[in-house]
């Protein structure tokens, strides 16, 4: 399993970034051919998720995105590691050393979540969709 880690501080836009990779692939037939039942974690407001889906050849992508909590991530990385997936993508807050602990046990790349300055919508999104299509790029 390899590992595609978004890491930014709490609520600068990882989970919203990592539901437009999750959009991005499950909309293109070139890319997913199955997708598993969508599961919300935590408080919906926050659009955290958990999902499985499959590539078109055959590799399984695992999105975990509730990365504010020092024990979630240690423990889905070993659950999808179990789960035999191919690549799991995840949130991970900077304030949590053993996320980077546990990540570090499988090959991985760290991309850090980029911020917009001034802090405003429209650069807000524009920050979202380059990173968007940095975890793309690293599938």
């Amino acid at each position: 399993m390899r590992i595609i880690a978004l890491r930014g501080n709490s609520d600068c836009g990882k989970s919203t970034t990592l539901n437009r990779v999750y959009q991005e692939i499950i909309s293109n037939t070139l890319y997913c051919v199955n997708q598993e039942l969508r599961e919300v974690l935590g408080n919906p407001i926050n659009n955290d998720f958990e999902c499985i889906v499959t590539l078109f050849d055959n590799r399984k992508i695992a999105f975990y995105t509730m990365g504010d909590y020092m024990r979630d991530i240690p423990y889905a990385i070993e659950k999808y590691a179990k789960m035999k997936v191919d690549i799991l993508i995840l949130a991970s807050n900077t304030n949590y050393n053993n996320h980077l602990n546990a990540i570090a046990n499988y090959p991985f790349n760290i991309v850090v979540k980029t911020i917009a300055l001034p802090r405003n919508d429209d650069n807000n999104n524009v920050c979202n969709l380059q990173d968007c299509g940095t975890i793309l790029s690293l599938i």
